[in-house]
């Protein structure tokens, strides 16, 4: 209903706003060449909702950037705060309380058929990683807003999201987590030992020991529990020489890496998908949410869900899209001592979504990343032309 309005407003107004908003009219595109796909396959056309709510959150950001201040555009950016801020601790504080308990680990943890989430299973951790991540950013941008020094209770804020980071252990979110720090410290301008030190401290060595200590008291919790569980099952066999370990071991906490298991299966899912992509279905693909109608499974990839919903159009569309808010996220960061530093962590926060989009879907369908992707470019938006940075 909220899109018929949208699209009604544009059509009374006899205005597109083209002029200031061509990168958002190129995801516009994007989205629209996913609808041919629902109705030329079996895919079922009512996928069509996701391209439908994906166009109307771009009509949406069109609108609020013809007609919002700069100070109004924040108020998007605290919102899309917010809404990721509710969904963390949604999930967070069950997955928490069991974590202490011994009950369940943390990576890997989810909840089928929530309550929380109207009976919808709760994002995974990998989800919830990166919403830690993105939650950390957007601190340090309100930091810049909203306070002229450092303030200590965000400061702990952000030192409990980089143990959450920690505990949910996704690989790509730590180095992704390490190259934004890499790059906060540098955009801090202040290289001195000193800073370095107390750096480290605060948002690495801090963290670190946290996590250690939450594991360690998982490790014996997890024992005690399958201690009590092995007595009511053997209360006859009490004696220590009786018990075996491996019965009662508890589970443990810090993730184990395979070298076979290195990219989580989405090297096999993408072998998939080619080896059932139909040659007559290049050039519109299967339309919204075609991964999961081809293989049953998420494309883990922000190109090759491209290319299965919207075919090689859209694929070509979409990665010129990509490219234009990559190269200027890009030169906005290496000239980070020219430009407004809110602008600068702004910018960080659309390549750390464009570099996850790699392996998740991420910002190619309709989803948290794209509207925070979409609150971010506001931001930025007709601050600076690509020409003028060097």
């Amino acid at each position: 209903m909220c899109f018929f309005f949208i699209i009604l407003f544009f059509i009374l107004k006899k205005n597109l706003f083209i002029k200031n908003n061509k990168t958002y009219y190129l995801l516009l595109i994007y989205f629209i060449f996913q609808i041919p796909g629902l109705i030329i396959t079996n895919n079922s056309i009512e996928n069509i909702s996701f391209v439908v709510s994906a166009l109307t959150i771009i009509a949406t950001i069109i609108l609020i950037n013809e007609y919002f201040s700069y100070n109004e555009k924040k108020l998007f950016l605290i919102l899309s705060f917010l809404i990721l801020l509710t969904i963390f601790f949604l999930s967070f504080i069950p997955q928490i309380k069991q974590f202490f308990l011994g009950i369940r680990n943390m990576y890997g943890s989810l909840f089928e058929n929530s309550e929380m989430f109207l009976y919808k299973s709760s994002p995974r951790s990998s989800g919830l990683s990166r919403t830690s991540l993105l939650l950390i950013l957007l601190v340090f941008i309100f930091e810049k807003f909203f306070f002229k020094n450092k303030n200590i209770f965000l400061t702990i804020f952000k030192i409990f999201l980089l143990i959450a980071i920690l505990l949910y252990q996704s690989r790509s979110i730590i180095f992704l987590t390490f190259l934004s720090f890499s790059l906060i410290f540098i955009f801090e301008n202040k290289f001195s030992l000193k800073y370095l030190f107390k750096f480290l401290i605060t948002y690495l060595l801090i963290p670190v020991i946290f996590t250690y200590l939450l594991f360690i008291n998982y490790e014996n919790k997890s024992y005690e529990l399958r201690m009590d569980k092995w007595k009511e099952k053997n209360p006859t066999l009490l004696s220590e020489n009786n018990i075996k370990l491996s019965e009662i071991a508890g589970d443990k906490p810090i993730r184990q890496f395979k070298i076979e298991s290195i990219s989580s299966g989405r090297f096999e899912d993408w072998f998939l998908i080619f080896d059932n992509f139909p040659k007559e279905k290049y050039f519109f693909g299967f339309g919204a949410q075609g991964d999961r109608y081809l293989i049953d499974q998420s494309a883990s990839n922000g190109f090759i869900y491209a290319f299965v919903s919207s075919g090689i159009f859209g694929l070509i569309i979409y990665s010129i899209f990509i490219y234009i808010i990559f190269l200027k996220s890009i030169k906005m960061v290496l000239n980070f001592k020219n430009i407004n530093i809110d602008s600068i962590y702004i910018s960080l926060i659309i390549i750390i979504l464009i570099l996850r989009s790699f392996i998740e879907t991420s910002v190619a369908v309709f989803s948290l990343d794209l509207i925070i992707l979409l609150s971010c470019l506001i931001m930025i938006n007709n601050d600076y032309k690509i020409k003028n940075l060097k």
